[in-house]
């Protein structure tokens, strides 16, 4: 008996014999494509509260920003010999906005950090004044494992040490001297940026509301 030129050609062309076996399978069997579930109501309020967060401390009209440029300019930059502090202060004006962006992104991630808050459990939608208090929570985590963290300031430490090799042309000594500084004061730099996160951010993001006046 002849052999079957099917077979014939599936010996001699073993990937077309497995994609018609594929074939065959998934014609006779409809395959069911599972939709990623949605994310629980608390979790999705934690991720959008925690992604304003990140867009307000990296926002160039804010305050965080501009926190970190002034104790780098009189920490370091005041600290340099006279002829070389403008110089400094340009440099960090240049450069800190995309430094400080990189270390938000970085660092305040919204999923992230709603998974170690352990809300993307929760199932009941927060109110109000629940969301007031997530926030709260979410803001003093941040300061103490974001913040506070000695990892993360080394870290921090390195990039804004990136400045100081713009100063290089002015001698290998003054960069030295800028990247000590910043060795030395990152860990104050970050802590203050903490606790003024800790305190007023949930007021900048609107999940609390500022106390009033007193009558």
């Amino acid at each position: 008996a002849k052999p079957d030129p099917k077979i014939k050609m599936g010996y001699r062309f073993p990937a077309l014999a497995v994609l018609a076996a594929v074939c065959t399978v998934t014609n006779a069997v409809p395959v069911a494509l599972t939709p990623e579930a949605p994310a629980k109501p608390a979790c999705q309020t934690c991720m959008t509260m925690v992604g304003n967060m990140q867009d307000i401390v990296k926002s160039a009209n804010q305050t965080y920003e501009e926190n970190c440029m002034k104790f780098i300019d009189s920490n370091v930059c005041e600290k340099l010999p006279a002829d070389i502090q403008e110089n400094c202060k340009s440099i960090v004006s240049q450069e800190i906005p995309d430094i400080w962006e990189q270390i938000i992104n970085d660092y305040l991630d919204p999923k992230t950090t709603c998974d170690k808050l352990s809300l993307c459990t929760l199932e009941a939608p927060p109110t109000p004044d629940v969301q007031c208090k997530l926030c709260k929570k979410a803001a003093t985590w941040l300061d103490k494992n974001i913040f506070e963290d000695p990892d993360v300031e080394a870290k921090v430490a390195l990039r804004l040490k990136e400045m100081c090799a713009k100063l290089s042309d002015k001698g290998k000594e003054i960069e030295k001297k800028c990247e000590d500084m910043i060795d030395d004061d990152v860990a104050d730099m970050m802590a203050q940026i903490g606790k003024q996160l800790a305190t007023d951010l949930c007021k900048d993001i609107g999940a609390c509301q500022a106390p009033g006046p007193k009558a």
